[in-house]
């Protein structure tokens, strides 16, 4: 598969992170208006067979990476001292999610050669708005409270996000198409009151995923959701998503999904020999409404060297 990187510059702060299976949503819904319904079964069918001919990573602050969960290769230490030294730097890094492009290497590498780790130029966004009663339409709450009601709203500010995106070069999909029709019409929830709006896309190649010499594990770059077969070694975090139907559908009576665990960005696995370019799998089921919605939980796997002496469960 081809590898590339689009950064979507924003205009707005944004109030759904940025996750693969809610920007893979995005896509389907810009499938449906640029080829019709036809198209969009046929990219779900792919990706439930097992043979998906696109892969997208999660959202990430422009420039950096998600650090993999696997503890770092340690360098020789001649005395006490310096092994303590080692393990509280490993200990402080390990507290910067974000590695830069050239730390992240090192890490599948398995380099002994320490890193620092950087920090997402992320704002968190708070405002507060009036509630809207129902059936008066006034900002007063109801007729027995004249002192009104607030409810608050909250983001994340990032001048630039960055998605990689692997596509099948036999992939009959307008993808690039698709990418900029997101673009247009902008990113997560109250997109029709300006958030998540983005000023421009650009979709350019990338190399930067190279597998390591004696690659045998991968970290995935995206939530995920494990197949019966995936590899179980490892080190990881989850999180449990509330999720809701998009678009036309979310007007439906029963909008809400069912709940998803989901590994996220960073969890890594050792999978003893040469790591596949994906992982996981789409999960059916997650709408009381529609049979048919399905949820993204195909892993952007990147091949990495599992550090020696790096046992499941020490970290």
């Amino acid at each position: 598969m081809d590898t590339y990187r689009a950064v979507f510059a924003l205009d707005s702060p944004c109030l759904t992170p940025w996750r693969a299976d809610t920007l893979f949503g995005h896509l389907c819904w810009a499938l449906a208006r640029l080829r019709g319904d036809d198209a969009l079964a046929a990219l779900l069918e792919q990706c439930e067979a097992g043979d998906p001919p696109l892969l997208i990573s999660d959202g990430m602050p422009h420039g950096l990476l998600p650090r993999p969960l696997v503890p770092q290769a340690q360098s020789a230490a001649s005395t006490v001292a310096e092994r303590i030294a080692g393990l509280r730097a490993a200990k402080e890094a390990r507290a910067r999610r974000w590695l830069r492009p050239d730390e992240f290497r090192r890490v599948i590498e398995a380099s002994p050669e320490p890193v620092a780790g950087a920090e997402a130029e992320d704002t968190p966004f708070y405002t507060l708005h009036n509630q809207i009663h129902r059936g008066t339409g006034a900002t007063t709450g109801n007729e027995d409270d004249e002192t009104g009601r607030l409810f608050a709203v909250s983001g994340v500010w990032l001048d630039a996000v960055d998605v990689y995106v692997r596509v099948r070069p036999d992939a009959d999909l307008p993808w690039v198409a698709m990418i900029e029709h997101v673009a247009q019409s902008g990113y997560g929830k109250r997109r029709s009151s300006g958030y998540g709006s983005v000023r421009s896309v650009t979709i350019e190649p990338f190399d930067g995923f190279a597998p390591p010499e004696g690659a045998d594990g991968f970290v995935t770059l995206s939530a995920c959701v494990p197949a019966a077969d995936d590899p179980t070694r490892g080190f990881w975090m989850a999180d449990v998503k509330h999720g809701r139907l998009g678009e036309e559908r979310a007007a439906s009576s029963r909008p809400f999904k069912r709940p998803v665990v989901r590994l996220l960005a960073g969890s890594a696995f050792r999978t003893g020999s040469a790591p596949r370019l994906w992982y996981g799998r789409m999960v059916p089921g997650v709408s009381p409404a529609f049979p048919d919605v399905v949820d993204y939980g195909l892993a952007f796997a990147v091949a990495l060297r599992w550090p020696d002496g790096a046992e499941e469960g020490d970290d």
